[in-house]
């Protein structure tokens, strides 16, 4: 089966689990579509019959690159690859210069891999610092207030993991221009499900992986916008033969470096996962995207009232952002039960230390919320 028409929503039947489940679980991983499964089994047979077709396997990663870009409004040359957003970011951070500006600005509470990233050029200079913002509205106001002249770059998610905050991106790019600050977003936990343009963002970084909400395969692949104030900065760590202008050239020290994105280009990914990458962004950009994000605003803003009015969830234990709603639990034990018990009423959703996850995709739709709303009344009889 191939996608639909550009300007078409899902067609849920290109989804098979939608059949047997409710699916509000694509934070973690999105939903299995035909496409991507046939892109995996043409993998194994390219595998099985033809070895190592290098050119296929090169073009599955170029057709990503391409992809991304029409998808963030860049240009592929200002895309790279890699195996992961841990790896894209450690790479993104150890090619900055902190002797001058070594503050680094992340929010407590984000996503662990930022914190991890930053924490590990340290010994490259840098300095993090973690601020605890009071309340989801003020977040992107808090971190602008908070930028230095010795900022070298802020390093945030664009929608928290689990429902904490949504950004005002081009709020938070136009501060950090003011500062000389770069400002560096992971885009994981929406890109796909939300818009994002990095001409209207004007964000310098972009990040994301392809097996949440652009339905590619379980991890292994990464891709990376680097915006022309990065890359007039940076001067990246080399870390793979895949950024270099020839990447099968014997003498290596001879070998220059590429001079955009490209030079973030680490080893080769894999090449499963990059077909599942290709087969999920060429399903997502068939989507009208105007249209995807008003199904799923509607769907978020939908199932946020029912928990309130249905299942009488106080609202100081409710988040929503972006494609998230999300509840709290009395404890991360608490939170896991939950979701077992859903997935045995048949609606798939996902936690995050004491908080339930439902996430909602443009495959989605009212009929979900419904059996959503009635297995959680079974859930939970207390709230009754």
């Amino acid at each position: 089966m191939t996608a639909g028409p550009p300007g078409a929503l899902p067609d849920r039947a290109r989804f098979p689990i939608l059949a047997r489940r409710s699916y509000l679980n694509s934070a973690a991983k999105g939903a299995l579509c035909v496409a991507v499964r046939d892109a995996a089994l043409d993998s194994l047979d390219q595998w099985d019959h033809e070895g190592a077709p290098w050119d296929v396997w090169l073009g599955e990663i170029e057709r990503t690159r391409e992809q991304f870009a029409a998808l963030v409004g860049a240009h592929q040359e200002q895309v790279f690859v890699t195996g992961s957003v841990s790896a894209a970011f450690t790479a993104l951070l150890a090619g900055l210069d902190y002797r001058d500006r070594p503050d680094l600005l992340l929010v407590e509470g984000d996503f662990p891999t930022l914190g991890d990233a930053a924490l590990a050029v340290r010994r490259l200079g840098a300095e993090p610092r973690f601020l605890r913002p009071t309340a989801p509205a003020s977040v992107t106001r808090t971190i602008a207030a908070a930028l230095r002249p010795s900022t070298r770059a802020v390093v945030v998610s664009a929608v928290h993991h689990a429902g904490a905050f949504a950004l005002d991106l081009p709020l938070l790019a136009e501060a950090c221009r003011a500062q000389g600050a770069l400002c560096l977003v992971d885009g994981y936990h929406g890109l796909g499900a939300t818009a994002l343009d990095v001409r209207t963002a004007s964000v310098d970084a972009l990040v994301t992986g392809s097996m949440k909400y652009l339905l590619g395969s379980a991890g292994g692949y990464a891709l990376a916008y680097c915006g022309p104030r990065l890359l007039t900065h940076a001067e990246p760590i080399p870390h793979g033969w895949l950024g270099s202008v020839d990447p099968f050239a014997g003498h290596r020290g001879a070998v220059p470096r590429h001079t955009g994105a490209r030079r973030y280009d680490a080893g080769l990914p894999s090449i499963l996962a990059a077909a599942c990458a290709r087969a999920g962004l060429d399903e997502v950009l068939s989507w009208d995207r105007a249209a995807t994000a008003d199904r799923i605003r509607g769907l978020v803003e939908h199932c946020a009232a029912r928990l309130v009015e249905d299942i009488l969830i106080d609202p100081s234990e409710l988040r929503t952002a972006g494609p998230l709603v999300c509840v709290r639990q009395p404890d991360p034990a608490a939170a896991s039960e939950l979701v077992r018990r859903l997935a045995a009423d048949g609606v798939v959703t996902g936690s995050w230390q004491e908080w339930l996850r439902i996430s909602w995709h443009a495959y989605n739709d009212a009929a979900d919320a419904d059996t959503l709303f009635a297995a959680l009344a079974r859930a939970l009889p207390r709230r009754r």
